[in-house]
């Protein structure tokens, strides 16, 4: 079977046998080189059709780094739990420990009030019923004294100064009441003027030391 095609460089056409397809021939008018064509062109060799990209080798590759994200997010959020439980936990100790500092000086106030209102009132029984005897008057420095303890345990100032103004009062009172109990024994005009004027300031120590103690109730 024959090939017929034309020569590239003058157009001559040429008419060959299919047998010389492939081959290198002159061209009959003007003598150029020319590759015989196939009739029929062959078949390219098969091209093998790569396979497609493997997804999973992606995902598995991204794997380790979401999980170290997912890792750093749950350890961050743990911390900052973690911190505010810490956190609540201080406060809470330290409302306690206020409550309970609180309580005691709260404890303490109350006890200094106790001891004033026994020492005034002691005081008061003395006076009205003008009993100025060494037992008496011993027993009331006694209960001051016991003020002027529980005053210098109070932390609070205020407390412990209005206390110790109740206590001194009282001591001014006790040694009043010595002079009427002292003079009292002695029958003549100047005694009488110590035990009234004693008396006098007796009363108004007293008076004073009321009004110190109503002071420290309010505390």
């Amino acid at each position: 079977m024959d090939i017929t095609f034309a020569c590239e460089s003058c157009g001559q056409s040429i008419v060959i046998n299919d047998a010389a397809a492939g081959q290198l021939v002159g061209c009959p008018k003007c003598g150029a080189s020319l590759e015989v064509p196939y009739k029929f062109k062959p078949l390219d060799k098969a091209v093998t059709p790569s396979p497609p990209p493997d997804k999973t080798a992606g995902a598995s590759s991204s794997l380790p780094k979401i999980l170290t994200i997912l890792v750093l997010i749950a350890v961050m959020v743990g911390g900052f739990f973690a911190y505010n439980f810490l956190k609540d936990q201080q406060a809470a100790r330290a409302k306690a420990v206020a409550e309970e500092e609180a309580a005691r000086a709260r404890a303490k106030v109350a006890a200094v009030v106790a001891a004033a209102k026994d020492a005034v009132d002691l005081a008061h029984w003395i006076k009205v019923h003008e009993i100025y005897d060494s037992e008496m008057l011993g027993r009331l420095k006694e209960v001051n004294d016991k003020l002027d303890s529980r005053a210098t345990s109070c932390s609070i100032q205020n407390v412990k100064t209005g206390a110790w103004s109740v206590g001194y009062r009282l001591e001014d009172f006790r040694m009043e009441c010595e002079n009427v109990e002292r003079f009292s024994k002695v029958n003549d005009l100047m005694a009488e003027r110590v035990v009234g004027e004693s008396q006098r300031k007796a009363s108004a120590a007293l008076d004073e030391a009321d009004r110190l103690y109503a002071e420290l109730k309010q505390q």
